[in-house]
């Protein structure tokens, strides 16, 4: 059946086809902005071609092909999968191709896996739209695809339509060159102020600090030792008890030291009954005259057996030689422990007379010097803290309660207004020496790099 003329056809005009491409071209002319032309590219170029699906895609970084414009939708999702199959397929047409007329796009030539997906992601003919200027070359590409064959009639349209769509990309590109130079030149400016402006944020000098565990101590106690070798049966004060000179303390078991002292009193008795004896003897008998200077001497050792034994008796309590408040580790851990001479049981501290003690991680170790502030937030008020200054810190880390290596440090405290009690603890804030805000920031990523590149 023969088709109908058209109202163009019938009053003597250019045909529809013809009309629509100059309407079209006109429209492209007349874009004032990219956003525009490209929207009038894949959505209105069916008014000359029909087709199903349109996608412009122009060069990106690398001058790698890249999706700019779908049709019918206002934006370009990236992560999608048909754009990025689009762009696989688009890019292996152009490689190696220079710019050249419109044609049909040939799923032969794609890679295997771009043709796995075509029945999937896109009608089975596509075509191959090069949008190309004169002066400045291709400005893109537009891809068309529909399910019927492409016709020869509709390959001049679209080359037609290739070049004033290329035209129109590059009088944009020219027209707006100087302000697109403008805002790069201000961009840059822009970027290099801020990276000026931090580099200098990142030079501030700042102190240096770091957070560590402490605890309050006693200033010089006095150690409570064990006086002999022996087993403690029980511990008569409790850590932060008030404690007088001559108060018990810890009691040592005792079983043992009372049969000493038991037979060693029997043994002095039979001695001195020895002695009696031959000293009554001795009147009449001469060999147990001889016998007396011996007898003498064996009292003697046993009177110094009998005091020594006495003396080791008298020491299984230990008593208090001062004043002072009982500090005391485990109290329950210690009953049934055996000691030795010397070993430390306790010790006794003036509550007025105390210091800090600050276990620095090895991790967070900073450079200190006497007199450093130290800022100590207690764990019972922590929005009060108490000052201190550095006095000490050990050369050689050790293992913490928490069960890491840390320095010992020792503070002491300056003007107290009120005494802190022995066995506070919290968190202390260590000052060292000034350091730029850069090496305060970085400290740690770049010991970690050193340790891991070995440099």
């Amino acid at each position: 059946m023969a088709q109908e003329p058209t109202q163009a056809q019938e009053s003597g005009g250019p045909p529809a086809g013809v009309s629509a491409l100059l309407q079209v071209e006109r429209a492209a002319r007349d874009a004032r902005d990219r956003a525009t032309l490209r929207l009038l590219m894949v959505n209105r170029t069916r008014e000359v071609v029909p087709y199903t699906q349109a996608a412009l895609l122009t060069e990106g970084p690398g001058g790698k092909l890249r999706v700019e414009a779908l049709s019918n939708l206002p934006s370009v999702d990236r992560s999608a999968p048909y754009v990025q199959w689009l762009e696989r397929a688009a890019r292996e047409v152009a490689a190696g191709q220079a710019p050249g007329p419109p044609h049909p796009v040939d799923p032969a030539a794609l890679s295997e896996g771009v043709r796995a997906r075509w029945a999937e992601m896109s009608p089975p003919h596509a075509f191959w739209v090069p949008l190309v200027d004169p002066v400045l070359g291709r400005q893109g590409v537009l891809w068309l695809a529909r399910d019927e064959a492409w016709g020869a009639s509709e390959e001049l349209l679209l080359d037609h339509l290739g070049s004033t769509y290329g035209h129109a990309l590059a009088a944009l590109a020219r027209q707006g060159g100087w302000r697109l130079s403008l805002r790069r030149l201000a961009r840059k400016r822009v970027l290099l102020a801020v990276l000026v402006l931090l580099g200098l944020i990142l030079l501030i000098p700042v102190r240096m600090t770091a957070l560590a565990p402490a605890e309050v101590v006693p200033r010089d106690p006095a150690v409570v030792a064990a006086p002999i070798d022996a087993t403690i049966d029980e511990v008569l004060v409790q850590s932060n008890e008030q404690v007088a000179p001559g108060d018990p303390l810890v009691r040592f078991e005792d079983t043992v030291l009372r049969n000493e002292h038991r037979v060693a009193q029997r043994k002095l008795k039979v001695a001195q009954a020895e002695l009696h004896e031959a000293e009554q003897g001795a009147f009449s008998d001469p060999d147990q005259k001889a016998r007396v200077a011996q007898l003498e001497a064996r009292v003697a050792l046993r009177e110094a057996e009998l005091a020594f034994a006495r003396q080791k008796l008298d020491k299984t309590v230990v008593r208090a030689e001062q004043a002072g408040v009982a500090v005391v580790r485990n109290p329950e851990e210690m009953v049934g422990r055996p000691v030795q001479v010397g070993e430390q049981l306790l010790r006794i501290a003036d509550p007025e007379e105390v210091e800090l003690r600050v276990m620095l991680p090895v991790t967070d170790a900073i450079v200190l010097h006497e007199q450093a502030p130290v800022e100590l937030f207690l764990d019972v008020r922590p929005l009060d803290p108490v000052t201190a200054e550095v006095v000490r810190g050990s050369y050689r880390p050790r293992e913490s309660d928490q069960g890491t290596l840390a320095y010992r440090v020792t503070a002491r405290f300056q003007e107290l207004q009120d005494p802190l009690r022995i066995g506070l603890r919290g968190t202390a804030q260590i000052h060292g020496e000034p350091v730029t805000l850069f090496y305060y920031l970085f400290r740690r990523p770049i010991t970690a790099a050193r340790q891991f590149l070995g440099w």
